[in-house]
């Protein structure tokens, strides 16, 4: 007899009405592990019936359900307002999150144990006297709630005579003996603890620290997720990417600013990730199922630990974090007696559209297993293949798709058993791949703009001909000559010049005009120049035709470091343009960008621009952005008569708020930190095609 029984059923309960990002990535996660999931508040559960009025993710939409309990849920702590609600849930359901207690509570667990030396000196705040005991010994505190707060509430606290330098958020003060009684009185009724400042900057003098987020995995087993660095501005100690913090890649961020040391520091990282969390769990008569440890590094390279986390938040990696979490979940949900194995799952065997996505490589990424989880939520088949696995003789593609959690090779017809191919190679219209896209000619493609890098002066020239945003294109010129160059340099004084079609800044030369010298910036080098010699540079180096001349736009946070910001846009299911994400770039240098995998760093679009141009100019910029990301995109189908899905717009924003075009990026807009939000997006769109294909 035929099994018909339900799949596992994980609910996900917070505070907040609305589904985040976290949630959207848990969906497309059960996917992948063949649950069924919802998203549910503590308002849509009915204890009486026992059912949850939850929001299920069905085509790239939430649509609410009543549905039964779940078999786990994986919650948020309590508040008091749904205290009875938890209760009465957790009688008869296994809860994935359990507190861990306030940070003095952790750090007395650890003090004389076995990481002990990286617990930092620290006392409860009672009064003054613990204050000016701290000072007395360590000259530099810190002062922080004792209770996870989001990196809010630090303060630092320095004395230097009869002096106290106070520094909350970007607030700096400075106080005398009764002002400071004062000041501190305010805070011993509020759990606050005192501690021994930690210097853990950057070479470029930003605070940072890193974060280790651990949770339990399949089989209930721990697991590393993710291993990051977190920098704040150059006047906060705080890191936290809610207060407008940055975050990087780990490799090239230790390389860039531990030198030699940078190895021995991964490895006790690492270490920490695979060893702590084993140990810290002895001390707990429950299960815990995540840790987020924040680490310091001072300037001899060792590490200090600021604090322990029981719900890491996972911005900017959701699907790495909820990956892990519904794996978690689902070994749960599989522990009482009679719940479903994978095995036993009916499968819907229903001719499903079959997704294709031609893949510059071959490797396993996680873009493609974000695409398995959205082609399951779509309800297509979906696999990958690239060029090398086309068997033209036989009409077949060897591609690689994701059966019974793995991948496995299967043979499809590319006559007629594909019905859109998700291009990730782009490279229509190149000789190299001419017999590719007409072998596959007769299938829709999600990408039909003529491949390659754009060039960057007819893109200028075509928008400034049109003249509607001819206010946001940087001022501009060909280069073809050294005297037209001359000329514009002396009257914008900074200038950049870089190829017409170029990838990832290479090739970028910055300019400055001071007196009658000229100063040029190249990846490392810097050079002085007078004019005779600058010529001689300009006829040697730059190729006429082959460059754009244009104004420098200081585009610089508060702290002097060059960003700019990544606007990128989808096509969707109902074949709509959405913004992905406007992410911004940070270098990890003062005056010049640095490409991510180079060390370069991101963050949060709204605490970027809270940070560096005010809470009240927030909502003018965004709004202004979104605006210009979906016009420049309009347009560019208007002006090159071409349609396209997938866009990378860059801006540049100068000190007064006002925003430029750097380029545009059809090719494959990179999407570090939220592939499931690419993934999404493109399989709707690869089913709107299928779909339209066959009327």
């Amino acid at each position: 007899m035929e099994n018909t029984r339900k799949k596992p059923l994980i609910g996900m309960l917070r505070h907040f009405e609305n589904p985040n990002t976290m949630a959207k990535a848990a969906a497309l996660s059960a996917e992948m592990l063949d649950c069924d999931f919802f998203f549910f508040n503590p308002k849509d559960v009915d204890i009486n019936h026992k059912n949850i009025n939850g929001l299920f993710l069905k085509n790239g939409e939430w649509t609410r359900m009543v549905t039964e309990f779940p078999d786990v849920i994986d919650n948020s702590p309590s508040k008091k307002v749904s205290k009875n609600i938890y209760q009465e849930l957790e009688k008869t359901i296994p809860f994935t999150m359990h507190r861990i207690g306030n940070k003095d509570f952790v750090s007395k667990r650890l003090i004389n144990e076995r990481y002990a030396e990286l617990v930092i000196p620290y006392r409860d705040l009672k009064n003054i006297n613990d204050v000016k005991e701290m000072l007395s010994v360590h000259s530099r505190i810190i002062i922080k709630p004792s209770g996870g707060n989001r990196g809010k509430g630090i303060i630092y606290m320095e004395k230097k005579d009869d002096k106290y330098t106070i520094r909350a958020a970007e607030n700096i003060n400075t106080y005398n003996e009764t002002e400071v009684e004062k000041y501190i009185y305010e805070l011993t009724n509020k759990n606050y603890i005192v501690q021994k400042y930690i210097s853990s900057v950057t070479k470029s003098s930003l605070p940072f620290d890193i974060r280790i987020h651990v949770r339990r995995g399949e089989g209930g087993n721990w697991q590393s997720v993710k291993i990051y660095p977190r920098i704040g501005s150059g006047k906060s100690v705080e890191s936290n990417l809610s207060q407008g913090g940055s975050i990087a890649k780990i490799v090239p961020f230790l390389k860039y600013n531990f030198a030699e040391k940078w190895k021995v520091i991964l490895d006790e990282l690492r270490k920490l990730a695979k060893e702590f969390p084993v140990y810290f769990q002895k001390g707990y008569d429950y299960e815990l199922d995540a840790l987020g440890l924040d680490i310091g590094i001072d300037e001899n390279g060792k590490l200090w630990l600021f604090e322990v986390n029981s719900f890491p938040g996972c911005t900017m990696f959701e699907l790495d974090a909820q990956e892990v979490a519904m794996k978690y979940a689902k070994y749960l949900a599989l522990q009482e007696e009679n719940k479903l194995t994978v095995n036993q799952i009916v499968k819907n065997e229903n001719k499903k559209p079959v997704i294709a996505m031609l893949s510059p490589s071959k490797g396993i990424s996680k873009l493609k297993m974000a695409c398995v989880a959205a082609a399951s939520m779509y309800n297509c088949e979906f696999f990958y293949f690239t060029p090398d696995d086309i068997d033209y003789g036989n009409k077949i593609i060897h591609g690689k798709t994701y059966i019974n959690h793995k991948w496995e090779t299967k043979e499809y017809s590319y006559i007629q058993d594909i019905d859109v191919v998700y291009d990730r190679i782009r490279l229509v219209g190149r000789k190299k791949y001419k017999k590719i896209y007409d072998t596959l000619s007769h299938i829709p493609l999600t990408h039909n703009a003529f491949g390659g890098s754009l060039n960057k002066i007819e893109v200028y020239d075509k928008f400034k001909e049109e003249g509607s945003l001819a206010e946001y294109i940087i001022p501009y010129i060909y280069y073809q000559n050294t005297n037209e160059t001359i000329k514009f340099i002396k009257k914008y004084k900074k200038i950049i010049i870089k190829p017409q079609i170029g990838l990832m800044g290479n090739d970028l030369y910055y300019i400055e005009l001071s007196d009658k010298n000229y100063r040029i910036v190249y990846k490392n080098k810097e050079l002085i120049m007078n004019q005779e010699e600058f010529e001689q540079w300009l006829n040697e180096t730059v190729d006429k035709n082959a460059y754009v001349v244009q104004k420098y736009i200081m585009s610089r946070t508060k702290d002097y470091q060059a960003f700019d910001i990544r606007s990128h846009l989808m096509r969707n299911y109902n074949n709509k343009w959405e913004i992905v994400v406007i992410l911004p770039r940070i270098g990890i240098e003062f005056e010049k960008m640095t490409p991510m995998k180079l060390g370069g760093y991101t963050g949060l679009w709204e605490g970027f621009i809270k940070r560096n141009y005010g809470d009240e100019n927030y909502e003018t910029i965004n709004k202004k952005m979104r605006w210009l990301s979906r016009r420049f995109t309009d347009l560019f189908e208007k002006l090159f008569k071409t349609k396209i899905s997938e866009i990378g717009i860059d801006f540049a924003i100068d000190e007064n708020g006002h925003i430029y075009l750097l380029e545009l990026n059809l090719r494959r807009p990179g999407f570090l930190y939220y592939e499931f939000d690419v993934a999404r997006r493109a399989i709707g769109y690869a089913k709107y095609l299928s779909e339209i294909n066959k009327k």
